[in-house]
């Protein structure tokens, strides 16, 4: 469990109170990791250090959490719209893994408007969107036209409406 407890010093500081395990300690937290509103450290409890940024394993868990979300979500729709076929559900698979891998690894690294990744998410749901549109047309056949491409627009925009609800909610 971690607790701040006060500034320290010149506000450049924070003291947290880390406790877990029958353990507690204080951790002063440096201005070199409070580099803005949304900085991350990590504490590593067993040797009482902080380092700045995310663990790799947490970034993968966070990416693989937000790429399944997107699959429930589009994949309830892609049965609602009545998609059986086997190639159906292979093309599904693969373009929303390829997809859906690529925006989540881009909103986890580095961005032009890294504070606000609403609008990151929105910026590349465009993106995401064309490359879905012209992957349905071409690899799924099953179903006309019509009902395919109405697919990726409600997919899509049922994924970005609780995708972004999503990201406000979960840890990024």
């Amino acid at each position: 469990m971690l607790s701040t407890n006060r500034d320290i010093g010149n506000n450049n500081e924070i003291l947290l109170r880390v406790s877990g395990n029958g353990v507690s300690y204080d951790q002063i937290v440096g201005k070199e990791f409070l580099t803005g509103y949304n900085s991350i450290v990590t504490l590593d409890f067993s040797s009482q250090t902080i380092a700045a940024g995310k663990m790799l394993s947490r970034s993968i868990l966070l990416v693989t959490q937000r790429v399944l979300f997107t699959l429930v979500i589009e994949g309830v729709i892609f049965i609602l719209f009545r998609f059986r076929d086997k190639k159906s559900w292979i093309a599904f698979l693969m373009m929303n893994l390829l997809t859906q891998g690529i925006l989540n690894v881009a909103l986890n690294g580095a961005s032009p408007f890294a504070s606000y990744l609403i609008f990151n998410l929105i910026l590349m749901e465009f993106f995401v969107l064309f490359a879905e549109l012209v992957g349905v047309l071409v690899f799924i056949k099953e179903h006309g036209r019509f009902r395919r491409v109405s697919y990726v627009l409600v997919a899509n925009l049922a994924s970005l409406v609780l995708g972004g609800y999503l990201i406000t909610v979960l840890p990024i």
